[in-house]
Parts: structure tokens; sequence; C-alpha cells
């Protein structure tokens, strides 16, 4: 069963001259790259062609018969209002007719999808209302979350398209509703670019070798630029999140479900922790020697993480087996290069945040200034999941209904090129058996001590006797600097520093230097400085 997609086009007599002219090209470019995708995966597309403006009628049936289509494109006219909701009524009417979802062969399920183009406002009867506005918002949260209602097979995203004097927060709205996409070209010529970019999204998908591929955003920009395709952020970000959209699966990003998102397994590194390779590595350059985020608890010993270089997700042992193929990084959060940032509200997994213009949740994040860590980003859903410092995690609007409930933190905006810390650790596996219990610590002098190999300065516990409230049990925790002086660490690094026992070594931020404590050496390492 073929995948099927219905242009809704806007034909108002707006459109006439040269919009259509374009509007024409832009159809035979995307029907041409579809026959091409089905020549080149032997996976057709079926492809239904509406037409509002003087008249609203279905110009051709949902067929992959693409000389059909052609011969269709060839007799749009321009003329009349703009009746866009009986457009998109007339498009419903031929997916519950003939549409349905389909299984490709990468197992994915993936619903038909809708593709709107218009360069105008919508109108009724007694032309550009604000009854004829709301008529389209309503049609488009029937495509959304009614679907069932009306006998749709599945949600229904929507690509909109607009140029002209078209209404862009109208078309945000219908795209937010239905988890589709929408892109505002300045000059009509790019329709064509714009129709032929959604070929490419459908031939990713049919190319894509499992659920893991289909669903990584960096793999889609890959898959483009490999074409040729110079995809701003922005479109990228409307491309990936039509895409899956259209997937008809419970997992809806990184490989895992909203269950596997809430899902807390006792000693697993907290949802939103910040890791990196931990003594146990073994998995080559999967994390391109960066960074990355717990974005779920898999089963005991178990953590998924997300790399920040390349947005993808894995699972990784963490107590597992005996080994630790991670570490966990103290106060890290993910840096966005200034390419990445967007219009602000680009929260990607493991920025930092703190409340935003719509923040409408009272002190669920700990008080005004407190901050968090996106664990989870659900972009179908135009929403994130934040970890707060006393452990409260929530759901929180990024988008979804044109609210933002957070914004990022300086920490976390770009300030030119970002250069990742290099992996402390080797890759190759370490001999020693595995930590499963606290290794020996010794006793700190009073005075200045020597570092042990020359590696560093060295760190150790003292007796909490005269520091009371700062340890942890009966001690607490110190680091010795270039001069031999003794200094206590910051109370908020002596749980750090206790759990990272079992791992062996823990990253630090002490007066803005970060830093590797070595707790198998007793010394600390420079990584590199903030």
């Amino acid at each position: 069963m073929p995948l099927d997609t219905v242009l809704c086009v806007d034909t108002s007599g707006s459109m006439a001259g040269r919009g259509m002219r374009e509007l024409k090209e832009a159809c035979r470019t995307f029907v041409d790259g579809v026959r091409e995708t089905a020549y080149q995966t032997g996976a057709k597309e079926n492809v239904a062609i509406v037409e509002f403006g003087k008249q609203v009628h279905l110009v051709s049936r949902l067929t992959n018969d693409y000389d059909v289509l052609q011969r269709a494109v060839d007799t749009l006219s321009a003329g009349g209002r703009t009746p866009m909701r009986e457009g998109l009524l007339k498009a419903m009417e031929e997916i519950i007719e003939r549409g349905g979802v389909v299984t490709i062969r990468n197992g994915q399920r993936l619903s038909p999808r809708i593709i709107l183009m218009t360069d105008g406002v919508p109108t009724d009867d007694n032309g550009e209302t604000a009854e004829a506005r709301q008529a389209v918002l309503d049609q488009a949260h029937v495509f959304g979350t009614r679907w069932k209602d009306c006998g749709l097979p599945n949600c229904i995203p929507i690509a909109c398209v607009g140029c002209g004097d078209c209404e862009p927060e109208l078309l945000e709205s219908i795209a937010t509703a239905t988890k589709g996409m929408f892109v505002i070209v300045d000059d009509i010529t790019k329709l064509g670019t714009f129709f032929r970019r959604q070929v490419l999204l459908t031939r990713f998908a049919l190319q894509s070798a499992n659920a893991e591929a289909i669903q990584s955003q960096e793999a889609l920009h890959a898959f483009l630029a490999d074409l040729g395709e110079a995809v701003d952020g922005a479109e990228l970000d409307g491309l990936f999140r039509l895409l899956l959209g259209m997937i008809v699966l419970e997992k809806i990003a990184g490989g895992i479900t909203l269950k596997d998102a809430d899902k807390v397994v006792a000693g697993l590194p907290v949802h939103g922790s910040r890791v990196r390779r931990g003594r146990d590595w073994k998995w080559g350059d999967q994390d391109r020697g960066g960074l990355g985020t717990v974005i779920a608890h898999d089963q005991e010993g178990i953590v998924r993480v997300q790399w920040d270089a390349r947005n993808l997700s894995n699972r990784y042992r963490y107590g597992a087996e005996g080994a630790y193929d991670l570490a966990i990084v103290d106060d890290s959060p993910r840096v966005l290069g200034n390419d990445e940032l967007g219009d602000g509200h680009n929260l990607k997994v493991g920025v930092e945040v703190r409340r935003g213009p719509d923040w409408s949740w009272g002190n669920q994040d700990g008080g005004a200034g407190t901050t968090g860590i996106v664990y989870f980003d659900d972009v179908r859903d135009r929403s994130v999941y934040v970890r707060w410092p006393d452990g409260t995690r929530g759901k929180y609007r990024n988008g979804n209904a044109q609210c933002y409930d957070l914004t990022l933190t300086e920490r976390s905006r770009g300030r030119g090129p970002y250069h990742r810390p290099p992996a402390a650790l080797p890759s190759a596996p370490d001999t020693t058996p595995p930590a499963m219990r606290p290794q020996p610590f010794q006793q700190l002098p009073a005075g200045p001590a020597v570092a042990a190999d020359g590696q560093g300065a060295a760190i150790g516990k003292v007796t909490a006797d005269d520091f009371n409230g700062l340890g942890v049990g009966s001690h607490s925790w110190q680091w010795q600097d270039t001069d031999g002086t003794w200094h206590l660490f910051p109370d908020m690094h002596t749980v750090t520093l206790e759990k990272g026992r079992l791992q062996n070594n823990v990253d630090l931020t002490v007066d803005g230097e970060r830093f590797t404590a070595d707790l198998r050496n007793m010394v600390r390492t420079s990584l590199y400085l903030m």
C-alpha cells in the first residue's frame, strides 16, 4: 500500500499570472520527484490534488499514475476567493475514502499528509472574517487531536507553505494543531524548493534503515546536505517535526517512548544527568569525544544517553556486568553554538533552562531564578521535559499553542563556535576489576601533600569533626592547590564525589575551572577552561 499525500492548493484570484505559473511548476516538481523516488526505492506514493478558489474541486484522486497527475496540474486555474476550510474538508474526504496508514520496509508506519499552499487569508461568504479563520483552525484540530471522531486513519500532519498576503500566525497554528510544519517564502519562485524538499523527506523515510535512523534529525540533515540542499535550522526543525508527525509509533524521539521517559530505576543517574565516557567505555566514537545527557532509565544497570555532538542516543552500562561506560559530569550544561540558537527557543536535550515568557506553573521549578536541565524533547508535541534541582520533573510548552514556558540560560547560549572537551579517558577497556564497592581512600593530612604520580593537584577526604554539616556521613572533601594549600570543595560537590567512588572519576567545576577528579589516584587533572 503506497504512502498518501494530498496537495491542497490555493487557486484564488490573487494567484493569477505569475503565481499560477509558479504553483503549477512546483506541483510538477513534486510529482516528478515522487516518480523518481518510486524508481529509486520501489515504493510508490499516491498523490491527490485539491484546489480551492472559484471552486473547491478534487482535481485528481489519490493515484500513482504520475502522467495523470501531471495532466491534472495543467487544468489548475486562478479565480475567486480563498475558501480554505472547504479545501481542507475536501482533502479530508479523500483521505477517509481512499487513504490509510502504510508500513514501509524499515518497519515504520506512516500516516497520510497534506501539503497546504496559500497566498492569502481564508474567506467565507462574507469575505475575510474572523469566523472564516476560526473555521480553518477548527478543521485543523479535526486533523490533529480529533482525528478519530471523523474516521481518519490517524492524526494527519499538514505541511503549510505561505507567500504573498498569507497570515503566518494562522499557518503556524495549523502546523501546531496537526504536528506538521510551516514555511513562509518571500518569493513565489521558491515554492518549487519547498515542494522538492517534501519529496526528499519521504525519500529519506523510505531509505532509512531502522527506527533509530528515521527518528534522527542529524541523519535527515546529512541526507539533505548530501543532495545539495542548504536547509536552514528553522526549516530543518519543521521537516523533522513533520516526519515525526507522520510516524505512527509510540516511540517519538531518541528511540524511546513517553513511558520510557517517565521510568525510574534505583541506582542509576537521574534524568538529565550530564555524562561522558567512563572507565569501561568500549563504544568507539559514538560520543564524538563529547558530553551527553541521560534521557531514560532502560533497566537495572542500563541507561540511555543522547550525545550533544550528534543528537543520537544509545544504551550504556551503568553497573550492568559490573561495568561503567559513563562518568557523571558535574555542572556542565550543553552549550549551543550561535548557529544552533535559532530564535532562542531551540531547547535541545542537555541545555540549561529557566522560566520563560509564558511560565504558568507556580513554583514547580523550585522558585524564580532556579535552573533545570532538558532531558527529553517531544518534537511532535512541541514540548520538552525538564528535571529541576530538587528532583521534580515536568513537561513544558516549547511552541505548543504558541506558548514558551522556558528560555535558555546564558550558560547554554552560544558565544561563537563551541569546542567540546576531549574525553579524559582512553577508549580501550580498563583491565582493572570492576569497582562494585568503594575504593580505599587516604586520610588527608592537615598540611601539604604530594600529588600522586605528578599528574596534578591532590584531592582527598578529611574527617568532618571540624566541619559540621559540610560532609556526607563522617567526612568531607578538599583539594590542594599548586602552593600546597588545602581547600574544601563546595557543599554541592560532596555528594557528587561520594557517588563518584563507584566510577573512579567525576568531572567538576570550581571557580570556573573544569577538571576531572581522578578518585583512583586521588588527583585532579585539568580538562579545559570554561
